[in-house]
């Protein structure tokens, strides 16, 4: 029995970069590994607001033969700027989530990485803040999934 977490985070670094609108985002695998990330980016499998890069839960089909699978992956959407201006902030994150829940809703399998019958959906917890650097928002995405898997 495989499991598809593994898969369905290399096709999610695949898909970001090349979303409607993204060509200016930083797409990361876990953690960031430059001190000088773009003012928008985001993390697949890691988020600064706990160490779980995501779950998965097999659960074997009534058939024996296959398996049912639940997981998610969570990411961290930040973008930054170095002044007051929240408004224009919280604008381009969410400007960056639409093409995502666009591109997960229109392709439920993540370009044949999961089952056909398989389900895509994605939450998120948004992180607002403002100190003397500037404003930020983050958005804690997590991205969930259901595949039957061999």
């Amino acid at each position: 029995m495989a499991t598809a977490w593994p898969a369905v985070i290399a096709r999610l670094l695949v898909l970001m970069p090349n979303l409607p609108g993204w060509s200016q985002m930083g797409v990361f695998d876990g953690h960031p590994v430059t001190a000088d990330p773009t003012l928008d980016y985001i993390t697949v499998g890691y988020t600064p607001a706990d160490d779980h890069a995501g779950s998965f839960v097999p659960v074997r089909n009534g058939d024996g033969e296959s398996t049912d699978e639940s997981g998610d992956v969570r990411c961290h959407l930040a973008c930054q700027a170095g002044d007051t201006d929240l408004s224009a902030v919280r604008a381009r994150a969410f400007g960056y989530v639409e093409p995502l829940r666009k591109a997960l809703h229109d392709d439920q399998t993540l370009g044949g990485t999961l089952s056909a019958n398989a389900t895509l959906n994605l939450a998120a917890d948004v992180m607002q803040v403002q100190d003397s650097n500037g404003v930020a928002l983050g958005l804690l995405l997590i991205i969930r999934y259901t595949t039957e898997t061999p």
